[in-house]
């Protein structure tokens, strides 16, 4: 999770790039809390993916409190992962914590936190988007199945949500609360919430 884990996997990473090339082959960091620029640029290297979580909006004074305020701020530079060109996906990490997705959308919109206030603001993306993608289409590509799920389009199932308020265009604060009305895989209703 936090920089020290990252360079320990990306060690083991290269090393394994000895023999063969991990590129292309959607090799995955979980989490990584605190990552560096340097480390960036060896993950740019070896085509690492990044999944990200919302921790921080979950626990933002914990963090604070033991790691202080500069290096809690810096929990999942999300701006910056983006930025580089890395494959970043979204995810919540349940059941480690609750399967809510709109909690982890809205944090990294926000980078508000549940009882800590905003944190580390400068790393807020405010493409909708973006996070979007994150979430459906780069989590598909992390897993492999980028062509059959993660994006509405020909030759790919149809899964889909019906959402009690427009993700693009609803107050940024109705995000955290939205619900799934009615989910779809393959075009057949699996949920619906009545």
């Amino acid at each position: 999770m936090g920089d020290a884990a990252v360079d320990q996997v990306l060690d083991g990473f290269e090393a394994a790039t000895a023999t063969t090339s991990l590129k292309g082959r959607r090799w995955t960091i979980e989490h990584g809390f605190i990552v560096h620029p340097r480390q960036i640029e060896r993950m740019k290297q070896l085509d690492i993916m990044l999944s990200v979580q919302d921790h921080l909006y979950l626990a933002g004074p914990s963090l604070r409190k033991y790691w202080g305020e500069s290096r809690a701020n810096h929990v999942t530079p999300l701006r910056t992962l983006m930025g580089s060109g890395l494959v970043v996906a979204g995810g919540t990490d349940a059941p480690v914590v609750p399967a809510n997705p709109f909690w982890a959308m809205y944090h990294f919109l926000s980078r508000d936190t549940i009882q800590g206030g905003v944190m580390g603001a400068g790393e807020r993306v405010t493409d909708r988007g973006a996070i979007l993608r994150m979430f459906t289409l780069n989590y598909a590509k992390m897993v492999g199945e980028d062509q059959a799920i993660g994006s509405i389009e020909p030759g790919k199932s149809a899964d889909f949500v019906l959402l009690s308020d427009n993700f693009m265009t609803a107050p940024l604060n109705n995000i955290r609360d939205m619900k799934a009305i009615e989910t779809y895989i393959g075009g057949h209703k699996v949920y619906e919430n009545k």
